[in-house]
């Protein structure tokens, strides 16, 4: 049979035998162990997740306009350039780092001579990761000549960015 191996404590005021594999079935060592390690998982996780979005911050892409331009007969656009004159715009709406949209408003902004019908807009929602989230469409309908029409858009569980972009248009003046 052979002999255990015993070790004292350094400390002469304590001499109790310490065993070489004392702790290891030990319910609190193990508890001790995940108390340590779950924090430390969560605060690496955090930190990924952090370095992730300053390298990669999130886009909002906005239709660009192009403002002041004249055509024929003196209108602010036409059904071969309605594009140019109507764009989609977004509010600085509040997003968590783990994810989720909040207090998010959209506007179409018509810049155009004519009123219009219908504007769809997609919105896009992104992933901490990159990916897409979610796809959903808001209809604006009667946007009035060089005005401005605002949306609130539900609040989103997931998600950090939004991209914006107009899918169509509807415009009975125009012919569209």
């Amino acid at each position: 049979m052979a002999a255990k191996k015993v070790y004292f404590c350094p400390n002469p005021i304590s001499m109790k035998k310490v065993h070489l594999r004392e702790g290891v079935n030990d319910p609190n060592s193990a508890n001790l162990k995940w108390l340590l390690l779950v924090p430390f998982i969560i605060l690496l996780s955090l930190a990924a997740t952090l370095y992730r979005h300053e390298h990669n911050p999130p886009t909002d892409t906005y239709n660009k306009t192009a403002k002041g331009k004249e055509e024929k007969g003196g209108h602010a656009g036409n059904k071969n350039n309605i594009r140019s004159y109507v764009k989609v715009t977004g509010n600085d709406y509040d997003h968590s780092r783990l994810g989720g949209i909040s207090n998010l408003k959209v506007s179409v902004v018509n810049n155009s001579d004519y009123e219009l019908e219908k504007v769809r807009v997609k919105l896009t929602y992104i992933k901490a990761n990159g990916n897409i989230w979610e796809t959903h469409y808001e209809d604006f309908y009667f946007v009035k000549s060089n005005s401005t029409l605002t949306h609130d858009i539900q609040d989103t569980k997931r998600g950090i960015s939004v991209t914006y972009s107009i899918v169509s248009i509807k415009s009975k003046e125009l012919g569209l």
